[in-house]
């Protein structure tokens, strides 16, 4: 799981033994982007920790228990919605939690990598089918 709080963070994100397909760190990347500009305007130092925010990306055999152990309980918190993006080389699951009124959770995974335990938890909590991304999507 790699956790993303900073534009810093986003280098990480291209690490090759991530096996992230490009349209997903594009995607990644602008979604952080647009963070930042909903929540805070200037160039200042910007971690979305300091606005509530936290930003997980599964990687390559994530399960939930090691989502619990990093104190992540995906159980314990509201669920705002889960959805399915069609990217230009890969379909993505993003999860919205909140866990109270100014605290927020993205989990974002590419489809098909997780263990069967993960794949079926975003499944099962999908409303409706898969979104296409537009190149001018908002949050």
């Amino acid at each position: 799981m790699i956790v993303i709080n900073s534009h810093q963070d986003l280098a990480e994100i291209n690490n090759p033994s991530n096996q992230l397909p490009e349209s997903a760190e594009i995607f990644l990347s602008k979604f952080f982007d647009q963070l930042h500009q909903l929540l805070v305007q200037g160039k200042k130092p910007f971690r979305l920790s300091d606005h509530g925010y936290r930003l997980l990306l599964l990687v390559k055999s994530d399960t939930l228990v090691s989502l619990r152990t990093a104190g992540f309980r995906m159980y314990d918190h509201f669920l705002e919605y889960v959805e399915c993006l069609a990217l230009d080389d890969c379909l993505l699951f993003k999860a919205c939690i909140t866990e109270d009124n100014e605290n927020f959770t993205f989990v974002i995974s590419v489809t098909g990598i997780q263990s069967k335990e993960v794949e079926n938890w975003f499944s099962h909590h999908m409303e409706g089918g898969v979104l296409h991304e537009e190149k001018n999507s908002q949050l």
